[in-house]
């Protein structure tokens, strides 16, 4: 599916904006909003500035892709791409999980915490590569 956030330019702190209402393909309505819910609960956790407002923002997307690995598994990867906002990627990083197929359809908050938890640091390193390149 496809996720996308503002990230704020001009915050004073390391700033990512909302999250925009998208469509999500590739699973369910419900899993899009748990998986947005999680990721906007760890970025204000870390201390990052949401937004109302898209315009003159830094852009968050996460491609994620569900794989089957035998009858009880699947790998969940998610590639999360910085753009700026003159549209030109700033930077990519990619997480794989191994997770049971039965948490996928049972748990899927928690999974989507643990995506969101694994992912801030190398997002908030994006930031960051964006913010020095200005200066």
């Amino acid at each position: 599916f496809q996720a996308e956030d503002g990230i704020r330019d001009r915050s004073p702190s390391r700033g990512l904006g909302d999250v925009y209402k998208r469509q999500i393909n590739g699973i369910t309505e419900p899993h899009g909003k748990v998986f947005r819910k999680r990721l906007i609960k760890t970025l204000r956790q870390h201390n990052v500035k949401l937004v109302n407002n898209g315009f003159e923002s830094l852009v968050l997307s996460a491609t994620v892709r569900k794989i089957s690995i035998g009858h009880s598994k699947k790998e969940i990867t998610i590639v999360w791409t910085l753009i700026s906002p003159n549209k030109e990627k700033i930077g990519r990083i990619k997480q794989s999980n191994l997770v049971d197929k039965i948490k996928i359809a049972n748990n899927w908050d928690e999974i989507s915490n643990q995506i969101s938890l694994g992912a801030i640091d190398g997002i908030l390193d994006l930031v960051e590569v964006y913010k020095n390149a200005k200066r």
